[in-house]
């Protein structure tokens, strides 16, 4: 987040790895709007430390989703990286 607002009701982009809150959304033509179930997850994660977070049950929705978003960031960052053979990389 580069103004330090939640990216709530915002977008994230893949290619420039920043999520932008609803204000200042940019148009990115890859952008992905962040559902609000990502953000509560996203917001936790950065609340909490790993031992508690590890206890806690994450949604499947929100797994696939927080997956597709790597994904798809990864396709523009890590050389080289195609699935399925690049999950060998992470």
């Amino acid at each position: 987040m580069r103004c330090g607002e939640s990216p709530r009701d915002g977008i994230y982009s893949p290619r420039d790895g920043v999520s932008f809150c609803a204000e200042h959304r940019a148009h990115v033509p890859e952008a992905v709007k962040l559902s609000a179930e990502i953000v509560n997850a996203a917001e936790q994660c950065a609340a909490q430390p790993f031992d508690v977070l590890s206890h806690e049950a994450v949604a499947r929705g929100v797994r696939k989703e927080l997956g597709r978003l790597v994904h798809w960031t990864y396709t523009y960052h890590v050389q080289g990286y195609h699935l399925p053979r690049s999950l060998n990389l992470i």
